[in-house]
């Protein structure tokens, strides 16, 4: 019989270990007990075990993966400051994740947020040339350089 470690098994499943931890930690599939070798521990995967992770892989839908940022990359992604990222996630507009110390977004919630109203072009154009984003350009006139 096969055994293989946590890494092992997530490349034979093609994913990252990082995937296969979350889906132990939601829930999703039930990892093998913890074997003690030494001062180490580890979970040992047989095949019947990448069998049922396979069987939930399979159930998932292609693109319904969220995508986790961390509050600088949702910053970017929608050009604000991570100031406002930490003020939206106070304030109970932004769910966050916790991995450890990271503090983690959804990317389509900050989608959700920000880029639901954006016209299909953007930044907006006239004649070609970009304009100023509405509600933009009274920011712009009155900052001082």
């Amino acid at each position: 019989m096969k055994i293989y470690t946590m890494a092992q098994a997530a490349t034979k499943l093609k994913i990252s270990r990082q995937t296969l931890y979350s889906w132990i930690e939601a829930g999703h599939v039930t990892a093998p007990k913890v074997t003690i070798i030494g001062k180490k521990s580890f979970r040992l995967w047989t095949a019947a075990d990448l069998k049922r992770v396979r069987k939930f892989k399979g159930t998932l839908k292609p693109g319904v993966h969220r995508r986790l940022l961390s509050r600088s990359e949702a910053a970017h992604l929608v050009s604000i400051s991570v100031s406002t990222i930490d003020m939206l996630i106070a304030t109970g507009r932004l769910r966050v994740r916790r991995q450890g110390r990271r503090v983690l977004v959804s990317q389509s919630d900050v989608e959700r947020l920000f880029l639901c109203d954006l016209p299909v072009s953007w930044p907006p154009k006239e004649n070609g040339k970009t304009v100023n984003a509405p509600g933009r350009s009274r920011i712009a006139k009155n900052r001082k350089h």
